[in-house]
């Protein structure tokens, strides 16, 4: 123990009041004695904290007297012989800069907050008004109608009175319907104080220091977002009780300097009073007013299941009048929403612009451009991530983890999505209707404020969360629950199990671009020829250079004549079956069905010319195909042959899949239709697609036992994998033409094999790609330069 005259004793507080004294008596004490700000005693007051430190041990005793004289529980702790642990609060709040300075604000600015917060509330005056004044005219008409029904005595008379109310009572129930409309909220995650008390002090040291109350909660959830806001609506506006969310992508991608950061700017958004309270109303306005103007409900939902399954004459009669009656409303909040915009989105802006500097002051007006980038790159792999996800559904499989997930997402993005984010960004312009300033305007302002930062601190956010991982996976777990999804347990698997497919499918992507300098299409190249020629491996590819505009312009036709034989095809289908059709929509002249015949005809035979004007290039990618493996190391040059062959066969599902794209179009154009009572008088029409769809898989079928594959995983056949993937009828095509299977399964059986075909395809150029790139670049040879065209011209491009 050191004497008393060393300065290294301090003062803490206990979180509490002693036994005898009230909450009110000890603040107001705190407040007397100590000129404390509310802020400072609700801090002390929460948890324990340090008050004092640097304090002889004299002082530090008279100090505990003082303050324990004023009802608060505090304590001198005794000094240690050896050097002292960090404590998980000072190691954060140490790094904090001793105040945070409250941005000054014009008088105009605080007039500017007073008049928008007025003007905000008379969208929702004028549409209670109008209900009010609907309600009170309807009251008044229905006591007149004893005295209109004495005068008029007739049956119509009575009739239309009776109608007339009766309509207006329902258009008022309509009208006042959005008042009661409930929307579900995002799931969230409470944090334990005690448990995760490192970022609870991180957050209320900010709190202290840009002198506002403690926060009375902290959430988490699965968004790359952050918020904060009143726990409880108005009343815990007024008593200063706050709650902060904050995505668990960001604990994830940050660190801890741009965390606090992004806390910083949304606690910026409540410094001051006014500030606090035209954020709130506001916003929560124009939420209110947006979700009822563009998010449809369970009655939308409702609705529309009925009309696809009532008979024709409720729909008609009922339904599609509640549909209109719906939409009224809806249109009337719209023009609301637009009126409030107009009138808040300066001021709205101005108000994001002054909780940028919040966080510029904090971590410096560089760090905020990379913030707000990096922000944007977790939006972006936020997507690819659902994407992912969703994909993986279908093969009964779902990601542990999300939030990390999309933190390593966001950290794996390749160069050309990285740039498409940064171009995104660097486009956005601030419209007239946006209340937020778009970022690139807002990265300028941060820039031009010169702040150089207070925070230094570069570590993993992800440590302010002791049980990190858990909590990732709680949060996911929440987020599948409230999708709907039952028995999780089946479904969920390591992240990498669906990333790592994700990935190879981005490196795929590159090689093929790489190799075909992006002329690859989805159709089948005919590979068999080519092992014959004269050409040396780089005059084949110069030559294929000088052939890329024709390769270009043919590949254009040859999509476009598919696309026209499918929808004559499908206009052929509906004539035969006596549906009435407007021959332009289906690249048809009349509603004759023998020029029909001749007009798939004509387009089925400019699709097999294109493609026998195709192969001659075809031969030449064979040839460089075929020189490159001639050169390949003993195992790359086996694995390539292989691959070869593989793609060799693919043209056999040429015929097959034509046949089967055609009729599923059709298929799919007939099943789209909503009308109940047309739907009913296609069933013919639909049966005949469901038939001639059922044909052409059962034919896929037998083309796909005859393509061999050589992927890793995949050494069979097509149909083998087919059959892996549960396809009906795979096993054995009888059992397709004997399951009872509607139309709508017919169709997603059809969907999947192409699906299949495609992409065993892909993967398997993919490989030959790869390793034909890597021998060109052994060989030194010249590669496909990136070409451009447009206007008629050929530009090359470095």
């Amino acid at each position: 123990m050191q004497g008393s005259s060393s300065s290294d004793f301090r003062v803490e507080s206990a979180g509490r009041i002693l036994e005898g004294f009230s909450t009110e008596k000890v603040s107001e004490a705190l407040a007397t004695r100590f000129r404390l700000k509310p802020s400072q005693i609700g801090l002390m007051l929460s948890r324990r904290v340090v008050i004092k430190r640097g304090l002889t041990q004299d002082r530090a005793k008279k100090l505990e007297a003082a303050l324990r004289s004023s009802g608060l529980d505090v304590s001198v702790p005794e000094l240690k012989s050896g050097p002292e642990p960090a404590d998980e609060q000072t190691d954060i709040e140490i790094s904090l800069p001793d105040a945070i300075p409250r941005m000054p604000v014009s008088l105009a600015y605080r007039v500017g907050l007073i008049a928008v917060m007025a003007l905000s509330l008379m969208a929702p005056l004028f549409y209670l008004g109008l209900i009010a004044a609907l309600a009170v005219g309807l009251i008044w008409y229905l006591t007149l109608i004893p005295a209109q029904l004495a005068e008029t005595g007739s049956i119509a008379g009575t009739l239309l009175t009776g109608s007339f109310s009766v309509i207006c009572g329902v258009f008022l129930l309509f009208l006042a319907r959005p008042l009661f409309i409930r929307y579900p909220s995002s799931p969230t995650m409470q944090l334990d104080r005690q448990k995760h008390r490192r970022f609870f002090n991180l957050v209320d040291g900010l709190c202290q220091r840009m002198d506002l109350p403690p926060l009375q909660d902290i959430r988490v959830d699965n968004r790359v977002t952050a918020s904060l806001g009143p726990s409880e609506g108005l009343r815990s506006l007024r008593r200063g009780e706050l709650t902060l969310t904050v995505g668990m992508p960001l604990f994830a991608a940050l660190d801890t300097r741009q965390m606090i950061g992004v806390v910083g700017h949304e606690l910026g958004h409540f410094a001051h009073p006014t500030a606090m309270s035209a954020n709130y109303l506001v916003n929560s306005v124009n939420r209110w007013l947006s979700n009822r103007a563009k998010v449809g409900d369970s009655w939308d939902v409702r609705l529309n299941r009925w009309q696809g399954s009532a008979p024709a004459l409720v729909g008609h009669v009922v339904l599609r009048p509640a549909q209109a009656l719906m939409t009224l409303p809806r249109n009337l909040f719209r023009g609301m929403l637009l009126f409030n915009l107009r009138i808040s989105h300066q001021v709205s802006r101005k108000m994001e612009y002054e909780a940028d500097r919040y966080e510029c002051w904090l971590t410096g007006s560089k760090e905020f451009e990379i913030t707000a980038e990096k922000l944007h790159m977790l939006a972006f792999a936020e997507q690819c991530v659902q994407a992912a996800n969703t994909r993986a559904l279908e093969n009964g499989k779902l990601m542990r983890d999300l939030p990390r997930a999309i933190a390593e997402s966001g950290d794996h993005l390749t160069p050309d999505q990285r740039q498409a984010v940064q171009d995104v960004m660097g486009d956005q312009q601030t419209s007239l209707w946006d209340a937020h300033p778009a970022d690139v305007d807002r990265i300028r302002h941060a820039l031009e404020l010169e702040f150089p930062g207070t925070v230094g601190i570069n570590e993993p956010a992800a440590r302010l969360l002791p049980d990190f991982d858990h909590l990732c996976e709680s949060i996911t777990r929440q987020s599948y629950a409230d999708s709907g999804i039952a028995d999780l347990d089946q479904y969920l698997v390591d992240n990498g199990e669906i990333l790592q497919v994700r990935k190879v499918s981005d490196q795929d992507g590159e090689a093929l671009d790489q190799y075909f300098n992006g002329h690859l299409t989805r159709r089948f190249l005919n590979l068999e020829a080519g092992r014959e020629g004269q050409q040396t491996l780089q005059q084949v590819i110069d030559t294929l250079r000088s052939r890329l505009p024709e390769l270009s312009a043919l590949q254009d036709s040859y999509v476009r004549a598919a696309q026209l034989h499918s929808d004559r095809t499908h206009g052929r289908v509906l004539l035969a079956e006596k549906v009435s059709i407007q021959p332009k929509d289906f690249g048809l002249t009349t509603r004759e069905l023998r020029d029909a015949d001749r007009a798939v005809e004509e387009a089925s035979k400019e699709w097999r010319d294109l493609g026998k004007r195709l192969r001659d290039i075809d031969r030449l990618f064979a040839r460089r195909m075929h020189l490159a493996i001639g050169e390949m190391p003993a195992d790359d040059a086996k694995l390539a042959s292989t691959v070869l062959e593989s793609l060799s066969s693919f043209p056999m599902l040429v015929l097959p899949m034509r046949h089967l794209s055609s009729y599923a179009a059709t298929l799919e154009g007939v099943l789209r239709e909503n009308d109940r009572a047309r739907l009913k008088r296609a069933e013919p029409t639909i049966e005949h697609a469901a038939n001639r769809c059922r044909e052409s898989i059962i034919q896929f079928y037998n083309a796909a036992a005859r393509v061999a594959l050589s992927l890793p995983g995949d050494q069979g056949t097509l149909r083998e994998r087919a059959v892996a993937s549960g396809l009906p009828g795979s096993r054995n095509g009888r059992d397709l033409t004997a399951r009872e299977l509607d139309p709508h399964e017919i169709l997603r059986v059809a969907q999947r094999c192409e699906e299949l075909a495609n992409d065993a395809y892909y993967r398997s150029m993919a490989i030959m790609a790869r390793l034909c790139t890597e021998q060109e670049a052994r060989m030194q040879v010249r590669p496909l330069k990136l070409l451009r065209f447009g206007g008629g011209t050929m530009d090359a491009v470095a």
